[in-house]
C-alpha cells in the first residue's frame, strides 16, 4: 500500500515538535510494516 503524509513542517522535526514528530514516528513504523511512505 501506498501512503501519502502531509504536514507543514519538515519532517523529520528539529528540536521538538509535537505533530512533526507524531507524523515522523507514524512514517517510520508504517514503513517497518511494509508500506510504502511517499
Amino acid at each position: 500500500m501506498r501512503i501519502t503524509l502531509v504536514a507543514e513542517r519538515t519532517i523529520p522535526c528539529k528540536g521538538y515538535g509535537g505533530t512533526e514528530r507524531q507524523v515522523d514516528w507514524l512514517a517510520t513504523e508504517l514503513s517497518r510494516l511494509g508500506h510504502k511512505v511517499v
